[in-house]
């Protein structure tokens, strides 16, 4: 698994816990220990920015959509 799947996982995880009522969520920057950025239910639109970023990302390595995990719905 990629380290932009990787982050795209953690982030679709912590846009769920968000989703499902938590105050505070952390999020690992570009896997760094140590390094994170922390959402709350009024910073959802840029986590979900920083998803979509993810995403492309994962669409311009090769192998396209393969290397990520994209969910719908």
């Amino acid at each position: 698994m990629s380290d932009s799947t990787i982050r795209l996982t953690e982030a679709r995880e912590a846009l769920h816990r968000l989703t499902l009522g938590e105050q505070v969520v952390k999020v690992e920057v570009n896997g760094a220990p140590g390094r994170s950025v922390t959402y709350t239910p009024a910073s959802i639109e840029s986590l979900k920015r920083y998803i979509a970023e993810l995403e492309l990302e994962c669409e311009s390595q090769p192998g396209g959509r393969r290397g990520c995990i994209t969910f719908f719905g």
